[in-house]
């Protein structure tokens, strides 16, 4: 394609668009930036992301031989047999209780309240 046939069809774009025939370009105005901005923050969170992942897996490693545990075996003192066995009546209580409310419930009118008729 010649020189002259460039300017040519250059000349015929700039008219055509010109005359509204071809649409604008799409990356005009702020668009482009746009894109560049959630093109850097996408690859800011993916970045972040594989960060963490090694942290997280460095983090495992390190701790998984420094942690112990030690189970002690224990016996109960004198002090804590009697007082489980002074506090053991408690739940007898409590379950009497609890037999209380229902026989009152049982018992409880089904008609509370009635009109007061005024005269």
């Amino acid at each position: 394609m010649s020189r002259k046939d460039k300017r040519t069809a250059a000349k015929g774009r700039i008219a055509a668009s010109r005359a509204g025939l071809l649409p604008n370009a799409r990356l005009a105005g702020p668009m482009p930036w746009v894109i560049a901005i959630m093109i850097a923050l996408t690859v800011v969170a993916a970045a972040a992301g594989l960060s963490l992942k090694n942290v997280a897996a460095n983090a495992r490693s390190d701790i998984s031989g420094g942690l112990t545990v030690q189970v002690v075996e224990a016996e109960r003192t004198p002090e804590l047999q009697n007082y489980m066995e002074q506090i053991g009546g408690v739940g007898n209580y409590v379950n009497q209780t609890f037999g209380l409310f229902k026989a009152a419930e049982a018992m409880r009118p089904k008609k509370l309240l009635s009109p007061k008729l005024r005269e």
